[in-house]
């Protein structure tokens, strides 16, 4: 409609009620109060006696009915989500597609079971992991093996079948692979958005003993435990840095690692994006003693503040408040 809008091709616009139009009452009132009079639109909105055309007083009113309308669309969406709750309590699989290994019972849609395809490539990453292989080395191994990744195998993806380490962290921490269905991991963050953010695990919904498990407890725990280790460690590293995750690369504007040598002697910084694909050549590893880069950080606060003997405190409250690129 907005193309014909465009190319002159219609000059009047009909709906049933204003809803039609639409529920977001700000998008409404930019169509109505500013588009449609810019591009010589006539609306008109039958149930709500509302015609752009004429002078009415129910066109006045086409403000007050959009918030009306919008408010309805958020109480709709919060009864859904209550909704939704209670059925992933209930331990019934919502998702629209079941996790890598699994797939949805051709007699109940909200049971997984385990899909003969692709459950030995969950056994095989849980079995390198306890073998202290990273996540990295994992991915490399099943893309060189040529095995289908998740989004390839759902045919989701079809220009390239890389596995990532983010994709095996998901799964090495999911503990519907034990028989435990785990939902809530991720909500939108508005019911006008459709972007979404990952939930604390506190707060996910688990249910256990739903289906047949592909991981048994024992190593499902060892794994966890491996993982717990290894952040703690590299908590305990990244401390040590004032600079840590407030560096980017300006490039590509993923962040900049801070990684150690070979021999544990010295730190380098590193573009993640180019480790992650360093092989593709799509960045470049930007590498640089961190002692030089925090040095010409320190030295231009320096310049700037007099009180050196609070130069940390200084810097700890730049950072919060701006994020610093790699030059």
């Amino acid at each position: 409609m907005i193309n014909d809008i465009e190319n002159k091709r219609i000059n009047t616009i009909v709906t049933k009620d204003l809803s039609r139009l639409g529920r977001d009452y700000i998008e409404t009132g930019r169509l109505i109060e500013k588009y449609f009079p810019e591009n010589n639109i006539r609306y008109i909105s039958i149930l709500d006696n509302i015609d752009t055309y004429i002078e009415d007083i129910n066109n006045d009113m086409v403000p007050f009915k959009s918030l009306l309308n919008d408010m309805y669309a958020k109480d709709i969406s919060k009864k859904v989500r209550i909704s939704l709750g209670i059925k992933k309590r209930q331990g019934l699989f919502l998702g629209w597609k079941a996790p890598y290994g699994y797939k949805k019972s051709s007699k109940n849609k909200y049971k997984l079971i385990i899909d003969k395809k692709t459950y030995n490539v969950i056994k095989k990453i849980f079995e390198l992991k306890r073998n202290n292989k990273s996540s990295r080395d994992i991915a490399e191994y099943l893309t060189k093996s040529k095995i289908d990744s998740p989004s390839t195998y759902a045919k989701l993806n079809n220009k390239t079948n890389k596995w990532c380490p983010r994709t095996i962290d998901a799964i090495l921490t999911n503990p519907t692979y034990i028989g435990n269905i785990t939902q809530g991991i991720r909500r939108k963050i508005s019911y006008k958005s459709q972007k979404e953010i990952r939930i604390t695990k506190e707060k996910w919904i688990i249910i256990k003993n739903t289906h047949e498990p592909i991981i048994s407890n024992r190593c499902f725990n060892e794994v966890q435990e491996l993982i717990n280790n290894k952040r703690s460690r590299e908590s305990n590293i990244k401390s040590r840095y004032l600079l840590d995750k407030y560096l980017y690369c300006k490039e590509c504007r993923y962040a900049i690692s801070i990684v150690k040598s070979h021999d544990k002697k010295r730190s380098y910084t590193s573009c993640s994006y180019y480790r992650k694909h360093s092989k593709e050549k799509l960045c470049t590893p930007h590498s640089m003693r961190y002692e030089i880069v925090e040095d010409i950080v320190l030295q231009k606060i320096n310049q700037d503040n007099k009180n050196k003997s609070n130069i940390k405190r200084i810097l700890i409250d730049k950072f919060k408040k701006i994020d610093i690129e790699y030059l």
